[in-house]
């Protein structure tokens, strides 16, 4: 759940099928609570069935995304990589196979990508939606980074890519 609110509001609440009310400082171990200033991000392992409820503050801002099969994708990188040559490497989420595009849930990820190799690791560097190239399209879910180029050293390396959603 990805529980957005206005800053300096009542903490957020939880309330299971079952009637038990939970917060970011009481929740059980199946929760994974994360609270920063203007939303809550809560991952729920083996989540009951029936009907949850949130209780917050009421606002503008106010909306809940649930992804409940979150997948990332990723391009494909060949075997081979001739040294000085460059792909863009685009990275993608899905929830049930299908592409997630909702800004609410895409702004708060931070995307990085780290070559290592034998002789080194670079710098993370930042894996972007802005629109800017080597991204085509600003905002459309689709993370790119340029991989390889100069700072490609000869040998077996690999490509980190990390996703954070705080």
């Amino acid at each position: 759940l990805l529980v957005f609110h206005r800053q300096q509001t009542k903490p957020t609440q939880l309330i299971t099928p079952d009637g038990i009310t939970y917060n970011a400082k009481t929740a059980p171990r199946l929760v994974t609570w994360h609270q920063d200033l203007g939303y809550d991000m809560l991952t729920i392992k083996q989540p009951q069935a029936g009907e949850w409820k949130i209780v917050g503050e009421l606002g503008p801002d106010n909306r809940v995304i649930v992804v409940t099969d979150l997948g990332m994708h990723t391009t494909e990188l060949p075997n081979r990589l001739i040294q000085g040559e460059s792909l863009p490497i685009e990275v993608t989420f899905t929830d049930h196979g299908r592409l997630i595009t909702k800004p609410a849930f895409l702004d708060v990820l931070k995307l990085t990508a780290t070559q290592q190799d034998v002789s080194a690791t670079t710098d993370s560097k930042p894996i972007l939606d802005n629109g800017q190239v080597p991204d085509t399209q600003a905002g459309d879910g689709r993370f790119t980074l340029q991989f390889g180029g100069d700072e490609l050293s000869r040998g077996v390396g690999e490509l980190v890519i990390n996703a954070e959603g705080q």
